[in-house]
């Protein structure tokens, strides 16, 4: 008998791994179908510590990085590492909400048990130079230079603009290049109002944080907009972390 067509033996680490792993498996498919039994609570309630450890270690990454941050030099450098804290920043936010999924599902056993966490990978995006005119260049530059942080640049959708607001876009020594809430709000209710779909609706930034935080208030806010099922496409903006 040829052996190489015998089955490969497993190691005694091996056959624990697929031991633990089947386990594993029947848990959470018991959670799944029976939340509420012994087994199934115990997947659940292993799976929110497993998530709040994660976030307190994430948590910890994020504050090393920050200092990281203070000690180095080269500017390009500290574009760097701040990108590495938005990643690290969506991550504690998943950690958090699955956390709190888990949990929810514990306690009740109504909720929907949480489905497969998306991987979370930073997205890095270069802009090739010469999108704008001279012109448009000039008026941006202008606003760098020249606006205060309490003029008003733009101001529709009862949504004002400021200075202020502009420039936290820039990456510089002054500032730390974020697009904050009114920002994202008033481009979302531009996009809304320029679609050919009429039936587009934008949710305001402070939605996803109140589903995150309070539920029970964005369900509210659900109840209080009726007419949101008359719309076919729904935009909602996700503002991680504080920025």
């Amino acid at each position: 008998m040829d052996p190489s067509n015998q089955p490969q033996q497993l190691s005694r680490a091996q056959k624990r791994k697929l031991k633990k792993n089947q386990r594993d498996k029947k848990a959470r498919e018991e959670a799944i179908v029976n939340p509420e039994s012994k087994t199934g609570q115990k997947f659940l309630q292993k799976q929110q510590r497993y998530n709040e450890r994660r976030e307190e270690k994430l948590k910890e990454e994020k504050a090393s990085i920050k200092r990281k941050i203070s000690w180095e030099t080269e500017e390009d450098e500290k574009a760097k590492l701040k990108e590495e804290i938005k990643t690290v920043e969506a991550k504690i936010v998943a950690a958090n909400t699955e956390a709190k999924r888990f949990k929810a599902c514990s306690d009740d056993a109504s909720q929907p048990f949480p489905a497969e966490r998306v991987q979370i990978k930073p997205i890095v995006q270069t802009l090739s130079q010469g999108h704008l005119s001279q012109q448009q260049e000039d008026q941006i530059e202008e606003i760098w230079q020249f606006s205060t942080d309490n003029d008003i640049l733009a101001e529709e959708f009862s949504i004002p603009v400021t200075g202020h607001d502009f420039k936290t876009i820039k990456l510089d020594k002054q500032h730390s290049g974020w697009l904050n809430d009114t920002i994202m709000d008033f481009y979302l209710q531009l996009i809304a109002s320029q679609s050919s779909n009429t039936k587009v609706f934008a949710f305001p930034t402070i939605f996803h944080r109140t589903l995150i935080d309070r539920y029970e208030d964005a369900l509210k806010f659900g109840r209080r907009r009726n007419d949101l099922y008359h719309y076919e496409l729904y935009l909602i903006p996700i503002l991680l972390d504080n920025h």
